[in-house]
């Protein structure tokens, strides 16, 4: 058992290190209960590459240069991660086990009732003021419990009117735009084959999650995956014109989601 500090540099995360692979850092991202975490995101900071974990947690990242190298790691309901190496003659490879700390919990979304307007805290006062500026479409708790209307993917189909189109090899669905025009980078898939939406750029708790500009061979993510029992908020601006300012940019031009977990 080794520290990952001694390997990254992170006095808050544990690692194994196991046999080694020329140029090529393997990861087992792990969360609560050392339970494997699916649809982690990957990010080398140093090339144009974004990999996800699959349902045993496991990423890989091959064809490593010799150097030092630093990834981000980032998965839903839990902090980010950020990770640094070296690949050299004498440690040309890493088998890791990364356990994420869960995000804190925060007292969100209090209404306090009575005579007088509602009140509401936390990160839903920017979801309500831009709500009352009518741009995009919303989904609060209401829409998000509706027990009808199936996974996210489908409440977002029905009470906003969004697109979901399939992933690559039809491994669920992403969150398309309204426009149907050529998307900024084109995904492609393991087989060559290319995506054709033009995919949202997708925001979680206000970070950014994932954009078409993180690289073609990065998959947006399959919002099926998301429990909407687990969502505070759910924000969808379908085309440039209706992302709010400080959302707006190149990664924009498809759109985005704003996605808000619930906490407390």
């Amino acid at each position: 058992m080794t520290s990952l500090a001694t390997i990254f540099g992170e006095p808050v995360a544990e690692t194994r290190l196991a046999t080694t692979i020329s140029g090529e850092l393997a990861l087992t991202v792990l969360g609560i209960g050392a339970r494997p975490i699916a649809g982690a995101l990957l990010a080398l900071a140093d090339a144009d590459t974004v990999v996800s974990s699959d349902q045993s947690g496991r990423i890989r990242l091959q064809g490593l240069r010799i150097g030092k190298h630093s990834v981000r790691l980032r998965a839903l309901g839990y902090l980010p991660r950020q990770l640094q190496f070296a690949i050299g003659p004498d440690r040309r490879g890493y088998d890791t086990t990364v356990i994420l700390t869960p995000a804190p919990q925060v007292l969100d979304s209090i209404v306090v009732a009575g005579k007088g307007p509602d009140f509401l805290a936390g990160k839903m006062v920017d979801v309500e003021r831009r709500r009352r500026d009518g741009f995009g479409r919303f989904l609060n708790r209401i829409e998000l419990h509706d027990p009808l209307s199936g996974g996210l993917d489908g409440k977002l189909r029905r009470f906003a009117k969004m697109r979901v189109e399939p992933r690559c090899f039809g491994e669920g669905y992403a969150a398309a735009g309204a426009l149907r025009t050529p998307p900024p980078v084109r995904v492609l898939c393991r087989d060559g084959t290319t995506l054709l939406p033009c995919f949202m750029a997708v925001y979680l708790d206000g970070a950014l999650y994932w954009s078409p500009d993180m690289g073609r061979m990065a998959q947006p993510p399959d919002i099926t995956k998301f429990n909407p029992l687990d969502l505070e908020a759910v924000e969808v601006y379908r085309s440039p014109a209706e992302v709010p300012v400080e959302y707006n940019g190149p990664a924009s031009g498809c759109g985005v989601l704003l996605i808000w977990t619930r906490v407390g």
